[in-house]
């Protein structure tokens, strides 16, 4: 009978875990190829920034995009820190006004704030507050029975455009007592 032959090397010795170390000259020569490969690379990004570059300004050009340059302001001396709104400037953001944008807007170009341009030339920043809306007797009943069928808070809240925690503190009775509510449009019993 022939003796199976060694497992030590079946298919070849060993290959080493462990790199052999390279010489100085393989070190400095592969640092010399990254180097160059980051310098093309660079070359190529500059390349393809100066074109974009190219392209954004023809588009500006055909369609009148360009950004005026700010007004420059006279400004009182560095200790106060406020700006005297001169005539000209007023007449200035009247025009801008006059061109259709916002007091914001010509504010950033004149280098003011734009409540302030508002103020000079009379007109009001509306703020608007947001209307709250309430958790009605009707979403309540339906979060009921979707929670019943299994869902989750947060799947009910998206269902009945709501947020989670809001469906989660009435169904958990944290909030408003909706089961002896009187649902919208019904008259409530004068027994």
């Amino acid at each position: 009978m022939a003796k199976p032959p060694s497992r030590r090397f079946v298919g070849g010795p060993p290959t080493p875990l462990v790199k052999p170390p390279q010489t100085l000259a393989q070190v400095l020569a592969n640092e010399l190829k990254q180097i160059a490969n980051i310098e093309r690379e660079k070359r190529q990004v500059e390349k393809r920034l100066a074109e974009l570059n190219t392209w954004l300004r023809e588009r500006e050009a055909r369609y009148g995009l360009t950004k005026p340059a700010p007004v420059k302001l006279e400004r009182r001396p560095a200790s106060s820190g406020r700006h005297i709104f001169t005539d000209q400037d007023l007449a200035t953001a009247r025009q801008l006004r006059a061109q259709g944008l916002a007091f914001h807007v010509i504010g950033e170009r004149m280098g003011i704030n734009g409540s302030v341009i508002s103020r000079h030339l009379g007109g009001k920043v509306k703020r608007t507050a947001k209307k709250r809306r309430r958790f009605t007797v009707d979403q309540f009943q339906q979060a009921q029975k979707l929670h019943a069928a299994g869902m989750n808070y947060a799947e009910i809240g998206r269902r009945l455009s709501v947020a989670s925690n809001v469906v989660s503190a009435h169904l958990n009775g944290k909030v408003g007592a909706h089961q002896d509510a009187t649902p919208p449009n019904s008259e409530p019993d004068d027994d």
